[in-house]
């Protein structure tokens, strides 16, 4: 199920950048949140960001897991840590910060996937999923997008807030907060299962 999911999201993924290449240009004093640009505007279809209520949390036990490492922030990540099974050759300190990046683009605590203090540890299936999904993404990045014929210069990339934006469940609400009844007032059915996402 799991990669049923998985390549739905690719699919999507690859339609809309498709869509992007040929559609034309904004002028960039549009651009949402530019000057000129009605207040509050964004994409079309996408939520705004979540607050992101566990932002200290996740400062602070990465303050302490650095104050364990110290001296050896700048090496392997794997010399470091265990598990390391897709960030390998990054530095110890460049996964901690991208885990905080996870983090904040998903809303989400350091225990999300990984058990306080046992960070090595496999128990929670989410930590497996942001592998799985780190993968999807330079998939899309490094082969799927390659093969879209951009404007010179355009160099357009996914990544985990493409989609997520701030919240554990990516974005199938199209623009509607999770619960918001669509244009009309009619009740939004309930959502389908689309596999594991985190």
């Amino acid at each position: 199920m799991r990669r049923t999911g998985l390549a739905f999201t690719v699919v999507a993924l690859l339609a809309v950048f498709t869509a992007l290449a040929g559609a034309p240009r904004r002028a960039e004093s549009q651009a949402p949140g530019a000057p000129g640009a009605p207040a509050g505007a964004r994409p079309p279809g996408m939520m705004p960001m979540a607050p992101d209520s566990f932002a200290a949390e996740r400062d602070s036990l990465i303050g302490l897991v650095m104050e364990r490492i110290k001296g050896r922030e700048s090496s392997p990540a794997e010399s470091v840590f265990k598990n390391i099974k897709i960030m390998n050759g990054r530095t110890a300190e460049q996964v901690l910060r991208s885990m905080n990046g996870f983090g904040r683009t998903l809303g989400v605590s350091c225990k999300h996937c990984h058990i306080e203090n046992h960070w090595a540890d496999e128990d929670k299936p989410t930590k497996q999923i942001t592998r799985d999904m780190m993968v999807m993404t330079g998939s899309i990045n490094d082969t799927l997008l390659a093969r879209v014929a951009f404007r010179a210069g355009d160099h357009p990339h996914v990544n985990c807030f493409t989609c997520h934006r701030g919240h554990t469940k990516p974005n199938f609400g199209m623009g509607r907060p999770p619960g918001a009844p669509p244009a009309g007032g009619a009740t939004p059915p309930p959502p389908q299962p689309m596999g594991d996402h985190h």
